[in-house]
């Protein structure tokens, strides 16, 4: 043991670190080396727990009720309701709405402001605002009843019954105008 000590008591600099890093390897090796011996301990002394063995009720099967045929009323009954709902029924058909436009007056493509000027070509449109909300509307489209026909780099035309409303954008300088204007070809059909 003494020879052990005077190995390990070493006060010169460069011996000093080196026996300290083997020390600590020493020590780390015992703790490993005792690890293993007691893992290995429990796998020879230690057994396993006792299996538990199933009740005679769990080996045997119980009988399946014989198949009904589902007659057709049944099966229609079944597609109308809603799965996982027994007591719920599918909604009733909401009555048809007349499809009538409500009649655009002068006054409501008024209140429209012109924000800006979006796409080219006839995928050309407006972004105005419609009751305080921004809205982007294609040529075609309408607004308020009134459909975009036509846009410039500076306006927009919507028709309404023949009549013909231009909505101007403002601009902070005198911009070339006039140059460039895509029309709603086809009748407000889109290509």
């Amino acid at each position: 043991m003494n020879w052990l000590l005077a190995r390990y008591s070493v006060s010169a600099d460069p011996l000093f670190s080196e026996r300290r890093v083997e020390l600590a390897a020493l020590i780390l090796t015992a703790l490993l080396s005792l690890l293993f011996l007691y893992s290995l301990a429990r796998l020879v002394f230690l057994s396993e727990p006792d299996p538990i063995a199933l009740s005679a009720e769990a080996l045997q099967a119980s009988e399946l009720a014989a198949v009904t045929r589902v007659d057709e009323g049944q099966r229609e009954e079944v597609r109308s309701r809603p799965v996982f709902w027994q007591t719920r029924r599918p909604p009733d058909a909401p009555a048809k709405v007349a499809s009538e436009q409500p009649k655009a007056a002068v006054g409501a493509i008024a209140k429209v402001k012109l924000l800006g000027v979006i796409g080219a070509g006839e995928s050309a449109g407006v972004i105005s605002l419609v009751d305080g909300k921004r809205k982007r509307t294609y040529l075609g489209q309408e607004i308020l009843g009134w459909k975009l026909d036509s846009v410039d780099l500076d306006r927009a035309v919507f028709s309404h019954s023949g009549k013909q409303h231009e909505l101007k954008l403002g601009h902070a300088s005198g911009a070339d105008s006039g140059k460039i204007q895509y029309k709603n070809s086809n009748n407000g059909a889109l290509r």
